[in-house]
């Protein structure tokens, strides 16, 4: 997940705590907080030292406090939305959200730290581990998946009456460099493994799968 993604994804769940979220979404925001802090403090102090003080409103120029009050306002809008994500950043750690009062404690701040820079699981109690984790490759990304979902496989022209049917045989498919490979054999894939093209954390999926899965879930694999 991108800087500005992460952004527009926090804000839109500004006032959801159900859910999780990769690393990069969380520490993005926690980056545009602190740019947007440093901007807000480089703002006043220009502000402030390129109007004159006057004595008529205490000292403090009009244009520094329309200034300050804007930039604080818009700060607020960032308490629920960060509040919310790090509920979101510990459930992805399988911890629950109550965590977030750990700085309340002597040392807790470094135990809500360590949770916050651990990586994502896979399954949890609070749901799958998000497209954004690494799980299902580097820059595997929701509309990619979609489309994915829909691709539809495509069937064999029907057998001569003439020959006797065939076996059938179950056939895969797996994701590679963000790449659709197949379709694969059981024997294709058990040598994919051995040869490292694959692995078992690797997306795969045949026909009466709702979804796409990983290799290490399948036991015939």
């Amino acid at each position: 997940m991108g800087f500005t993604e992460a952004i527009k994804t926090c804000y839109t769940k500004s006032f959801t705590c159900k859910g999780r979220v990769p690393r990069s979404e969380f520490w993005y925001f926690y980056l545009f907080e602190v740019c947007f802090t440093i901007i807000w403090l480089m703002s006043v102090s220009i502000v402030d030292a390129n109007t004159p003080q006057t004595a008529a409103n205490g000292g403090k120029d009009v244009s520094l406090i329309i200034v300050s009050t804007i930039y604080g306002i818009a700060y607020l809008t960032t308490i629920p939305a960060s509040f919310c994500v790090t509920i979101r950043r510990l459930h992805d750690v399988n911890q629950s959200g109550w965590c977030c009062l750990l700085p309340f404690i002597p040392f807790g701040g470094f135990v809500l730290l360590y949770f916050l820079c651990q990586p994502s699981t896979w399954v949890n109690k609070y749901g799958k581990a998000p497209l954004e984790s690494g799980f299902y490759g580097n820059s595997y990304s929701s509309d990619f998946r979609q489309a994915e979902k829909h691709t539809t496989q495509q069937v064999p022209p029907a057998i001569p009456t003439s020959v006797p049917p065939k076996i059938p045989i179950t056939e895969y498919f797996v994701v590679i460099n963000n790449q659709q490979v197949g379709p694969l054999h059981p024997q294709d894939i058990k040598r994919m493994l051995q040869d490292g093209q694959v692995n078992y954390q690797t997306l795969i999926w045949k026909q009466g799968m709702s979804d796409w899965g990983i290799i290490g879930n399948l036991q015939e694999l």
